[in-house]
């Protein structure tokens, strides 16, 4: 494997790491954001 190989398949496993990392931060900003509105809708 060259230099630049190895640096381009690290590259994309970063970015699908963070591809995954912000897909479940979104995810559990969903859910609270869901847990706000049914507090909300209890009072």
């Amino acid at each position: 494997m060259t230099l630049v190989a190895r640096a381009d398949a690290k590259v994309r496993t970063e970015e699908q790491a963070l591809k995954k990392r912000s897909a479940r931060l979104l995810a559990r900003e969903a859910r609270e954001r869901a847990a706000v509105a049914v507090d909300g809708e209890e009072d």
